[in-house]
């Protein structure tokens, strides 16, 4: 009986300690990730990006996740140019239809990413993302060629926020 109670204070202490930690931990996960988007050129960008991040993985997750985003935001400008086409002249589905083929390189790229993150290859993953940044770049440079295609605003709203998206992603890749 006394062994007993002897053995359970300890236990409870134990437990109270790993409590604290598991929480303080979890408090610290958020600070890490405000602290990460302090390195990105775009910090709100990021923060909204990586606001879904729960797990302690570092710039390595948060690369990941800015990656992912990047690829959603690129499969909606997609799909709007795509959109955008069945209306358009024929000078602009050509404008357009730049910006469709660049954006299926990018998304090549981005989704070439996942071997230079689990390889830890930071090197491959920046000049990979730097591609994609490209690759955007090449669709603004297009539209921004001409004066009357009514579709070139609204897609080119869509690469800003990717713009922003990748360039983020190359600042917390480049801390791996």
């Amino acid at each position: 009986m006394i062994f007993q109670r002897y053995l359970t204070l300890p236990l409870v202490q134990v437990v109270v300690v790993a409590t604290t930690i598991i929480c303080l931990s979890t408090r610290s996960e958020a600070e890490t990730t405000a602290d990460m988007c302090k390195e990105t050129d775009y910090p709100g960008v990021c923060s909204t990006a990586l606001q879904d991040v729960k797990t302690g993985g570092g710039f390595e997750d948060a690369t990941s996740v800015a990656i992912q985003a990047s690829i959603a935001q690129i499969n909606q400008a997609k799909s709007k140019v795509l959109s955008l086409m069945k209306t358009e002249t024929e000078e602009g589905k050509l404008f357009l239809d730049v910006c469709r083929e660049v954006y299926q390189d990018a998304l090549d790229n981005l989704t070439a990413c996942d071997s230079d993150l689990k390889e830890k290859s930071r090197g491959g993953l920046e000049d990979k993302l730097s591609s994609a940044l490209s690759d955007i770049g090449t669709c603004d440079d297009t539209l921004n060629e001409t004066t009357n295609l009514a579709s070139a605003p609204p897609v080119l709203k869509y690469n800003d926020v990717i713009e922003k998206l990748v360039t983020d992603a190359l600042a917390l890749a480049s801390k791996i």
